[in-house]
């Protein structure tokens, strides 16, 4: 009697615990998604402050699992001191405050990490050098251009957030469709050395959120057609799925679960962002080359 009411009770706490933590990671989400879509309402100004802390913490974290791999020792002053100044020149120019001869400043940023690493008497210099202009092409580049896609390149409409939020919804759409699909039907696993968890079905069911997104989109927001937005979606589709998978890579390489704790039931900086850190570059160019014929 005894054993079957302690496998009652371990029963029980296993399903108090697989509730919290969906009751956790639904309230963080939410939270989230509150914040973002706030910031990318109200302003752009607020959304570029909010993705300026989040550039740096995402750097902070990466440089923390570059050290956990005991190869390499990034000098995370010259990279955030990099990242930030990166960011703060595309932030500018996609503003209007400067032109975009500008960003021709940023070439700075690789003779200033190269020459402060003979002052760190390191054995390692070209791994350092390496892993610290990575954190900031990996992690600053995209970031930073999300400010492009509110004014993009004088288009007509200032100020217009639609690609942007645009961006967001298809991303968000995607990751809970592909979540809830797997979770519910995921039998067929998509990369399994490097994702146990991620499978074909999941994909799918992201992929068909992330094409009625843009469909939706399209009847809100005309500055792109129906067939502009389905193309923006294949786009964030696909390269997200492929941030998701090399961010699984960088952790495996370094035997962590999640890149931080920040967003509880969510993980760190680059567990929720690792979609958009391959997916922004891809659709920047893609609005660039649309809209600039």
């Amino acid at each position: 009697m005894w054993v079957l009411k302690m496998l009652f009770w371990h029963t029980r706490s296993l399903t108090n615990t697989k509730v919290n933590n969906f009751t956790q990671r639904t309230l963080t989400g939410i939270g989230f998604v509150v914040v973002m879509v706030a910031a990318i309402v109200i302003h752009p100004m607020a959304f570029g402050v909010l993705f300026l802390a989040v550039t740096v913490l995402g750097m902070l974290e990466f440089y923390r699992l570059v050290l956990q791999a005991h190869d390499a020792s990034p000098d995370r002053v010259a990279g955030l001191f990099g990242g930030i100044f990166l960011y703060g020149l595309v932030f500018s120019v996609a503003a209007g405050f400067l032109g975009e001869e500008w960003l021709i400043m940023s070439l700075v940023i690789l003779p200033l990490v190269t020459i402060k690493e003979l002052f760190t008497g390191s054995s390692r210099p070209f791994s350092n050098i390496a892993f610290t202009l990575l954190g900031i092409l990996y992690i600053a580049v995209p970031l930073s251009l999300l400010n492009c896609f509110y004014t993009p390149w004088r288009y007509p409409h200032e100020s217009d957030f639609a690609f942007i939020l645009g961006f967001f919804v298809i991303l968000w759409l995607n990751d809970t469709g592909a979540y809830l699909i797997g979770k519910a039907a995921g039998r067929h696993l998509l990369f399994p050395r490097i994702s146990p968890k991620k499978t074909w079905e999941g994909i799918a069911g992201g992929l068909l959120a992330g094409l009625l997104a843009a469909w939706g989109l399209s009847r809100f927001f005309p500055q792109l057609t129906l067939a502009g937005w389905m193309i923006m979606a294949i786009l964030i589709i696909f390269f997200s799925t492929l941030g998701d998978l090399v961010e699984s890579m960088m952790k495996r390489s370094v035997q962590v679960k999640d890149s931080g704790n920040l967003l509880p039931g969510h993980g760190g900086i680059l567990d929720r962002f690792d979609g958009v850190l391959l997916s922004s570059p891809v659709v920047f160019i893609y609005l660039y080359m649309l809209l600039n014929p």
